[in-house]
């Protein structure tokens, strides 16, 4: 018995169409035939079952259309899926692609013309399904040159794809410089996936700029680029270094720590700094030494270097390493017949490890001649119990930067004996700057130095006024001597 009644409208059985999953296999295809038979049956009204999720409908409604509609079937199966997403989406993009081409290449372009967003999107996810792509690549460069974004980025995804073909590449590049955050981000990842020695320049101009995760991607392309002999890495990584911007510095070092080879690189950045100009030395150098911890490994290397300037600058560069392993070759470096003031930079990294074993090699050349200053920095430095009494005896030396130093190191050892010494000090020290200073460190003593201060502050202001006194006194004299003997103040 039919399920159909004769009196069904064409829109009752579309209705049914659209709910195929409660009818069986025969009342389905009767109520295929009764739909596509019907007097108002046309290609556009039945184009929804060529967007079906049952296959015999789907099935069904692209037969349908191909047979009524053979001038217009593809602008209809377009538009059909428009209408519709996931996998009946998907499938009507393959039938799609299986029609004529040159007409869909033409109907294509004729819709992506129009104003209908949905349709040129669909259009595009037709181009990104299409083996031929490059049939396709003046509607994705027209997708760029429009101002709706999504199509911009759309479009900027497809030619990302093809980025190893050299026209594409050439169209992604002027990417890298658009004003939308999404199409730019597409063209980086294009480099970044096949990496080129030509994005090198553009990427450093644009590394300072992106979003954090689009700056790890292109350092990491920039790293792997590295590798090959014709990249010119350093030729573009070593100005930056000493860029005006921090935030190009930074990324700068960390794409260096971020290379197959960094001691090879930084070797030569070491090398070929010497002939900077020194201003421009000092703040590459500062740049490495915010990030030496991420070099620690290359630089480790770099120190046992044959060239005996590249030992030195990369000792230099691991000052504010606080890794243990610098110990080593720092140490061979003091020990060594390098000049003093070679052996003095070595002294000032190995107060960063306040060892029993670094303060006996320390020691025997507290007063060396040369080597004094620096020692007596890295004692002050290290603020071991061990080294108090070496500096209280510093702060008899004749020389100011001694006796400052000294000051430096005892300024958080509050002991009595300490805080004697440094009254001491305040009232015979022969720079008056150093007395300042001396209260100071009193001072930030606290509690324990409290009664102390005090005492002493009496102290130092009767001296004040005692020396007014004098001054006044002698002001007096001086005053009642011209008084008393006019011809004095007569000129010749």
């Amino acid at each position: 018995m039919s399920l159909f009644k004769k009196g069904d409208s064409f829109n009752d059985l579309v209705e049914k169409l659209k709910t195929p999953a409660r009818f069986g296999p025969g009342e389905l295809a009767e109520l295929i035939a009764e739909a596509t038979s019907h007097q108002e049956a046309s290609p556009r009204k039945l184009a929804f079952m060529m967007g079906s999720s049952h296959p015999r409908v789907r099935e069904a409604g692209i037969r349908y259309v191909m047979e009524n509609a053979p001038k217009d079937a593809i602008d209809v199966v377009i538009q059909a899926m428009a209408a519709v997403d996931g996998s009946a989406r998907s499938e009507l993009a393959r039938t799609i692609l299986q029609l004529d081409h040159a007409e869909l290449l033409r109907t294509a372009n004729l819709l992506f013309n129009g104003s209908n967003l949905s349709l040129r999107t669909t259009i595009l996810e037709i181009a990104s399904l299409d083996r031929d792509w490059r049939d396709w690549f003046g509607i994705m460069k027209q997708a760029l040159r429009t101002t709706d974004p999504t199509l911009r980025r759309a479009g900027a995804r497809l030619v990302r794809r093809h980025v190893q073909d050299p026209t594409a590449a050439t169209v992604l590049r002027e990417l890298l410089h658009d004003d939308d955050d999404a199409v730019r981000s597409e063209a980086i990842q294009g480099f970044c996936d096949y990496p080129t020695a030509e994005i090198v320049e553009p990427f450093f101009a644009r590394l300072p700029h992106e979003a954090p995760v689009d700056q790890t991607r292109m350092i990491q392309a920039l790293a792997r680029l590295s590798s090959r002999p014709n990249s010119n890495i350093e030729q573009h990584l070593f100005p930056v270094l000493a860029d005006d911007d921090p935030e190009a510095r930074r990324l700068a070092v960390r794409l260096i720590s971020s290379m197959p080879q960094p001691d090879l690189v930084l070797r030569k950045f070491l090398i070929n700094c010497r002939g900077l100009a020194s201003w421009l030395r000092e703040r590459a150098v500062r740049s490495l030494l915010e990030m030496a911890n991420s070099l620690c490994e290359p630089l480790l290397r770099l120190m046992q270097d044959e060239d005996e300037d590249v030992r030195v600058s990369a000792m230099a560069l691991a000052a504010k390493i606080n890794d243990e392993r610098v110990l080593g070759p720092v140490t061979k470096i003091f020990c060594s017949k390098a000049d003093w003031w070679i052996r003095s930079l070595a002294a000032e990294i190995l107060a960063n490890f306040p060892r029993d074993e670094v303060l006996e090699l320390l020691l025997p050349y507290l007063h060396d001649p040369d080597m004094r200053f620096s020692i007596v920095s890295a004692l002050a430095k290290m603020n071991r119990p061990e080294t108090t009494a070496h500096l209280l005896e510093c702060l008899k030396d004749p020389a100011r930067s001694i006796r400052d130093t000294a000051l430096d190191g005892l300024a958080k050892r509050a002991t009595q004996e300490v805080i004697e010494a440094i009254v001491q000090v305040t009232r015979s020290d022969p720079e008056t700057s150093l007395r300042a200073k001396a209260v100071e460190v009193l001072r930030g003593y606290g509690a324990p130095a409290s009664a102390r201060l005090r005492s002493l502050e009496v102290e130092l202001l009767a001296n004040e006024e005692q020396e007014e006194s004098k001054k006044r006194a002698a002001s007096v004299e001086g005053l009642a001597l011209e008084m008393a003997n006019p011809e004095l103040n007569k000129r010749d």
